[in-house]
């Protein structure tokens, strides 16, 4: 019998726990295990409007930065997921880089602070200072500080910028959790988190791909913005 499922048992058996009415290996399997046919249209979908619209670099940033914040709420929502499995110890709880830990938002507050986001053109969403003064949308200008109600520096920066910092930490977070649960999952006796390829694999390499579509989109528009102000000049 699989640890998880034994952990469980344990619970509800010896234990008599109220809160393992619906075993968490249950509703691992159904949180995780892949739709192929829904995941591979979806993906085609996604390709087919990006394609579509790729005359347009304002359509395209648009349309990349909306399946980049659905891609990282899903993968948020599985990591939280996966990460309250099993607390092994007080430790786990309090461990900042755990998915599933309280103290997860103020590691992702101290990581968004950091001043090295100011230095990095492709972590904005505009392509520049000019073009976000010049944006028709107020929408498009509202900070992470008044969303939250929070008077911090770190969170005076466009909501969207926010995203886009939020993707690239998780590109690499994402990338290490789905590591961890595939090859050092405490509970697997030497198994994976999942014996097929689980969703959250599956996110973690579609949020790279969509992040490295993102940075090669930034980088061009810099560089067209760059020579135009060599023209100007």
């Amino acid at each position: 019998m699989p640890r998880d499922q034994e952990w469980w048992r344990e619970l509800r058996v010896v234990r008599h726990s109220a809160l393992t009415d619906i075993p968490t290996f249950v509703l691992k399997d159904v949180l995780e295990r892949p739709h192929w046919h829904f995941t591979i249209a979806a993906i085609l979908a996604c390709l087919l409007i990006i394609v579509r619209s790729r005359h347009s670099s304002a359509d395209v940033r648009n349309i990349m930065f909306w399946l980049i914040f659905n891609v990282l709420l899903a993968v948020r929502c599985l990591g939280t997921f996966s990460g309250t499995i099993h607390f092994g110890s007080l430790f786990d709880m309090i461990l900042p880089t755990n998915a599933a830990s309280p103290f997860k938002g103020l590691f992702l507050q101290f990581v968004l602070g950091l001043p090295i986001w100011n230095g990095l053109f492709v972590s904005r969403y505009h392509e520049s200072v000019k073009d976000f003064i010049n944006n028709s949308s107020n929408y498009s200008r509202i900070t992470t500080a008044r969303i939250l109600r929070i008077r911090r520096p770190e969170f005076e920066t466009p909501w969207r910028d926010t995203v886009v910092r939020l993707a690239y930490y998780h590109t690499l977070d994402s990338t290490l959790h789905v590591l961890i649960l595939r090859y050092f999952w405490a509970f697997g006796e030497g198994q994976p988190y999942t014996k097929y390829i689980n969703n959250e694999e599956v996110l973690a390499v579609v949020l790279t791909i969509l992040m490295a579509g993102w940075t090669w989109i930034k980088v061009r528009a810099h560089e067209a913005e760059r020579h135009m102000a060599i023209e100007e000049g």
